[in-house]
């Protein structure tokens, strides 16, 4: 997508457990046309490989890109890409999955670079847990692999790698075939979370994530015109925890404000809706961090024109 005032050109490099990584003529050079979008078929270029990643590199202007997996099997998912370097440690929180959880991850760097260690461990509500398919694990520059896990109610994957210019989603399996991906983030004090359900009926969840070493205490409010009602939640160290039902049954269709009075954390929806049972379709939704003193600065703003 450009969505800019100035034509974009970019390329685009598929990478996959081949060797070598795939660039076509038609994924060279191409150019994005101000205020427009476009989507590009990978099965045109690559077909039949277990993992697909893409590198978009553009030389004119700026654009945002993000993958989206439509399959009979798997429904539909999408995953934002990361702008830039990712960082070398993300979280990637999750919930009431059908017990399998794919980490895809991609190594950009050309391919005469060595190869890049990964590491992870799975955080529930007890103690971490070694990602077994991470332990040891290592890839070559510019290809991408799955590693997978077991994962069973509330959990999120904490993830490292020794390396540059490597990037990772996660993958859930809901319980009807229907997958949700999302992708990693680093711990704040302050989120808005999005709805992840399509309607009604629906089986809505969230959950909190705390990667740290100290509890992080976080307060739950639902964004207009959604109820009043607030809650609290303790989320230890190294562990993840669901929001109380209670709570996200309220206003399954509504945003929600978590904001941390210590510690920090992540948050995302993780639900079910439609079908007879509110089972048909599952969708997991990161949240969305407020940058450090925004709230603040809209406090200020707030009482300067009550005092007026």
């Amino acid at each position: 997508m450009n969505p800019f005032a100035r034509e974009a050109v970019f390329s685009i490099s598929l990478l996959s457990e081949r060797k070598e990584p795939v660039r076509h003529g038609s994924l060279t050079d191409v150019v994005l046309r101000p205020f427009r979008s476009a989507s590009f078929n990978v099965n045109d270029v690559v077909l039949g490989e277990p993992t697909v990643s893409a590198l978009v590199e553009v030389s004119v202007g700026r654009v945002a890109a993000a993958t989206l997996g439509v399959s009979g099997a798997g429904g539909i998912r999408s995953a934002l890409g990361y702008l830039g370097q990712p960082p070398d440690t993300l979280t990637f929180p999750g919930g009431d999955d059908a017990g399998r959880t794919d980490l895809v991850v991609m190594s950009a760097g050309t391919t005469d670079e060595a190869r890049v260690s990964l590491g992870g461990d799975i955080l529930g509500e007890g103690e971490p847990q070694a990602f077994a398919g991470l332990v040891d694990a290592s890839m070559p520059a510019a290809s991408a692999r799955t590693f997978t896990a077991t994962t069973s109610g509330a959990t999120s994957v904490r993830w490292t790698v020794t390396g540059e210019d490597v990037a990772a989603v996660r993958r859930t399996f809901g319980v009807v075939s229907d997958q949700a991906s999302v992708t990693g983030a680093q711990p704040a004090s302050s989120w808005i979370v999005l709805p992840a359900v399509a309607g009604e009926p629906s089986n809505p969840g969230l959950v909190l994530a705390n990667p740290g070493t100290e509890p992080a205490v976080v307060t739950l409010g639902f964004l207009a015109p959604g109820p009043a009602e607030q809650v609290s939640v303790t989320v230890p160290a190294g562990s993840t925890v669901a929001a109380p039902e209670r709570f996200v049954r309220a206003a399954p269709e509504a945003g929600v404000s978590a904001t941390a009075t210590s510690g920090t954390f992540i948050p995302a929806t993780a639900s079910y809706s439609l079908g007879q049972e509110g089972l048909a379709t599952y969708a997991v939704a990161l949240g969305i961090r407020i940058p450090e003193g925004a709230l603040e600065g809209n406090r200020l703003l707030g009482s300067t024109g009550s005092g007026r």
